[in-house]
């Protein structure tokens, strides 16, 4: 984790991806908690909505009742793929003001 942070590399979670490919039993054995306390930078995302049968709605709602997320830490991982996406700074900035 220490490098993550360090090299400030983001991870693109899908809780509900991880589960049904077995890559985590149960949402309450997924990292995600404790990543997000060691102050890795994450997003949450949908991975194959129809594969899967999520949609992003769902993944952001798992934020709270899976992982019992506060407000201000949903929205920071939802902002997260802006802030880290590739898109010019401009751009971001923009996306951001209007988001918040």
């Amino acid at each position: 984790m220490a490098e993550l942070i360090n090299r400030d590399i983001l991870l693109e979670v899908c809780p509900t991806s991880n589960i049904k490919l077995g890559v985590y039993p149960t949402l309450e054995q997924h990292p995600l908690p404790q990543l997000v306390a060691a102050g890795v930078p994450c997003t949450v995302n949908s991975d194959d909505p129809p594969l899967f049968n999520t949609t992003m709605l769902h993944e952001a709602e798992l934020l709270d009742s899976a992982f019992h997320f506060d407000k201000a830490t949903i929205d920071n991982l939802l902002l997260n793929g802006v802030k880290y996406s590739f898109l010019p700074s401009a751009r971001k900035e923009k996306m951001l003001r209007e988001f918040q």
